[in-house]
């Protein structure tokens, strides 16, 4: 091989791992949800399998090619399937999600950026006539400005514009190119080469296509299912909405409580609502009364529920961006505020669990402002998460609790209803020294 076809390979290869990188933290969105502690395990597996695979390829003294054609052919069978929605889904079905995560990145993701990682040192022993210090800065120059490329070209462009499942079907196509490549200079395996390629490459079509979703994208994998004549919205494995066209109303119990408070509230005079977490829109169905503006950072929603849930336009304007952004830079003061966000059915998004994030929502409320979150947490707080979130809420606003079923044992939909807290009452409890009487006669 010339010395600019191996630079190549370098610099494809560096897009691969990197690419590999992304896709496997998009692609737990849906099953543990996207935050800090998930996305370190990643990255954590990945930098040291990485490293691991530079110190294996370094001590390879012999058969070169063949040795970097069997690893290449090895992560072309762990990216057909171990990134495929299909086998996760499985996998998931098998684990808890954190387990499931540990599963995933020890078994698919670590031996896969293992055998890419002995890319560069293979690769170096076959550029004679050089500087060892020279070779090794122009290789490792090439590899990250191919990581660079990567990262730019798959966030950006493949999976905003093409989804998750052609993503990885890019990837692979990469490495079957490497592959055959390869194989055609080891011509004693190009024949091998090609069977493997040709029997795998059908069902690696079919674990990776879209045939499931109406779309994926950076944030979600999404469809619409119908079920007793009602539809329903599910994003990242989640029910996130559903719509029943006979009624024109949403099935979901605490989208009712909800609409029924905002109907209390606007009794009087109509108001302007902030909707943070479009999900299929349903808030505002049947309520020309109104005005609402939904905020989502994915910005298929509309048309999908627009076409495939409610076949209707949507109740409200719509702003794809993200939540916390949007508050930042927004300057409209908002009568009612609603919070109902999750990546996936169980997580919420780490930056809308914090009472930073709530103490926002103050600046962005009227005066007599209402807040109303929907979380899923135990009913009673007998956990270090629904305490926390608890806690955070409180922290800033003064709420009606109100879970939406009996059971005070299991997760469940529980509502905050809530004004902000004043900042001049300075007596904010009842002792046996201190009772405000006046307090207590305003009570009719």
């Amino acid at each position: 091989m010339t010395k600019s076809t191996l630079f190549l390979i370098i610099l494809i290869e560096g897009f691969i791992t990197i690419a590999i990188e992304i896709l496997s933290i998009r692609q737990m969105v849906p099953f543990v949800g996207s935050n800090i502690l998930n996305t370190s395990i990643i990255l954590g597996v990945f930098l040291l399998s990485l490293s691991i695979g530079y110190y294996r390829g370094g001590l390879i003294n012999d058969r070169y090619q063949s040795v970097l054609l069997s690893n290449l052919t090895k992560t072309f069978a762990f990216v057909s399937f171990g990134l495929s929605y299909m086998f996760l889904s499985f996998l998931f079905s098998l684990f808890e999600s954190l387990v499931g995560l540990l599963v995933f990145s020890v078994f698919i993701m670590a031996p896969t950026v293992f055998y890419l990682g002995q890319t560069i040192p293979i690769l170096t022993n076959l550029i004679k006539n050089e500087r060892n210090g020279k070779i090794s800065g122009q290789l490792l120059f090439l590899s990250t400005f191919g990581s660079f490329l990567g990262s730019i070209v798959t966030s950006v462009i493949l999976l905003n514009y093409f989804g998750a499942n052609a993503t990885v079907m890019v990837v692979i196509l990469l490495l079957g190119l490497l592959i055959i490549f390869l194989s055609w200079q080891e011509r004693s395996r190009f024949v091998k080469s090609m069977i493997f390629v040709a029997l795998l490459t059908p069902v690696v079509v079919v674990a990776n296509s879209n045939y499931l979703f109406l779309k994926t994208n950076n944030y979600s994998n999404i469809r619409v299912t119908e079920n007793n004549a009602s539809r329903y919205l599910i994003i990242n494995d989640g029910g996130s909405s559903s719509y029943n066209p006979k009624s024109n109303t949403s099935d979901f119990e605490y989208i009712k409580i909800i609409q029924s408070y905002i109907q209390s509230l606007s009794s009087a005079s109509p108001k302007n609502i902030l909707v943070i977490g479009a999900g299929g829109f349903t808030v505002s169905l049947n309520d020309s009364k109104n005005k609402y503006t939904y905020v989502d950072i994915d910005k298929d929603l509309k048309v999908i529920s627009e076409k495939a849930l409610l076949n209707q336009a949507i109740t409200g304007k719509f702003v794809a961006d993200d939540g916390r952004h949007f508050l930042i830079k927004n300057k409209e003061r908002f009568d009612i505020i609603i919070v109902d966000v999750y990546s996936n059915k169980n997580s919420i998004p780490s930056s809308f669990v914090t009472a930073d994030f709530y103490s926002k929502l103050t600046a962005t409320m009227s005066n007599e402002g209402t807040l109303i979150v929907n979380t899923i947490s135990k009913p009673l707080f007998r956990d270090d998460y629904s305490r926390k979130l608890n806690h955070s809420i409180l922290e800033s606003f003064d709420c009606q609790v109100s879970p939406i079923h009996n059971n005070l044992i299991e997760n469940q939909n529980i509502i905050y209803a809530c004004s902000a807290k004043s900042t001049t009452d300075t007596n904010s409890i009842y002792t046996d020294n201190l009772i405000n009487l006046f307090d207590l006669a305003s009570i009719k």
